[in-house]
């Protein structure tokens, strides 16, 4: 029977991901229960502006990135964000096309489109593309995360 936290899932992979860490996030990885045998990370790369000191914990223990991978095996590495602008939301788009910075003055804007008055800054395509290039990287990924031979996972 499940206790809702996971603890009886075994054999799952995490293996390969860029994962970034949110600034409100206290941890990267916070477990109930140590996950060793039952959850396997692997050659994932995890982003944040934060330090790398207590990023994990396991049953209540605080753990810097190299004694995670000493209790779990975990190769996977930290680094800062290397996206040109990872910040990037509607506040911010609106402030870039010269209008109130707020959703609210977005979502008014939007409201307004009729068919004879249309501003195609307020259209998905051009916020989702303005958001979208915030993430666009020229960041070298094989050098963090080792090539893999043989079977594709």
């Amino acid at each position: 029977m499940s206790d809702g936290r996971g603890s009886n899932v075994s054999n799952m992979l995490f293996s390969r991901y860029k994962i970034r860490i949110s600034q409100d996030a206290r941890y990267t990885i916070d477990s109930a229960y140590d996950p060793l045998g039952k959850w396997k990370f692997s050659d994932n790369v995890y982003f944040s502006d934060k330090s790398d000191t207590s990023q994990f914990r396991v049953t209540g223990t605080p753990m810097s990135l190299s004694q995670w991978g000493t209790a779990t095996g975990d190769n996977s590495t930290f680094t800062a964000y290397p996206f040109p602008d990872p910040t990037r939301n509607i506040e911010v788009y609106q402030e870039s096309i010269n209008d109130t910075a707020t959703i609210h003055t977005f979502i008014t804007s939007c409201r307004n489109q009729d068919r004879f008055d249309w501003d195609r800054r307020y259209t998905a395509q051009s916020v989702n593309n303005w958001i979208r290039a915030g993430f666009i990287s020229t960041f070298p990924w094989s050098m963090l995360i080792p090539s893999i031979s043989g079977k594709n996972r």
